[in-house]
């Protein structure tokens, strides 16, 4: 398990990601990487997106986010949305000492470089 917090540890409520395969000879993920990350080094997100990883989707980092889109499983937007791929990687969340095993989406508009959902499912 890779721990993405700050500090090296997986902090309380921090999504942490699970298996995630390195860019090597993966040019076209380092892109999708660079283009959700604006000039400040924050993501490029929706506004909705911004609102919830300010709120109460505040425990998913930043760095799960990038990490789920360098390695997790990449399938087309099941709306069809052009140019919309939907990022999937097993990630795991601490509470209360227990882990909640489950997945972290991410959607990207990878047309205008725009991360358009973000969200931590449990597993059944």
């Amino acid at each position: 398990m890779l721990p993405l917090s700050g500090s090296g540890l997986a902090a309380e409520g921090a999504i942490t990601t699970l298996g995630i395969a390195g860019l090597a000879g993966n040019a076209s993920r380092a892109g999708v990487i660079a283009s959700v990350i604006g000039e400040s080094g924050a993501l490029r997100t929706s506004q909705t997106v911004a609102n919830h990883l300010a709120t109460d989707r505040s425990f998913i980092p930043s760095q799960a986010v990038t990490e789920t889109i360098k390695g997790g499983a990449r399938v087309g937007d099941a709306q069809g949305a052009a140019g919309h791929f939907m990022y999937t990687s097993e990630a795991s969340m601490q509470v209360g000492g227990k882990a909640s095993q489950g997945f972290l989406e991410v959607l990207v508009d990878e047309v205008k470089g725009i991360i358009s959902h973000v969200l931590f499912k449990s597993a059944p």
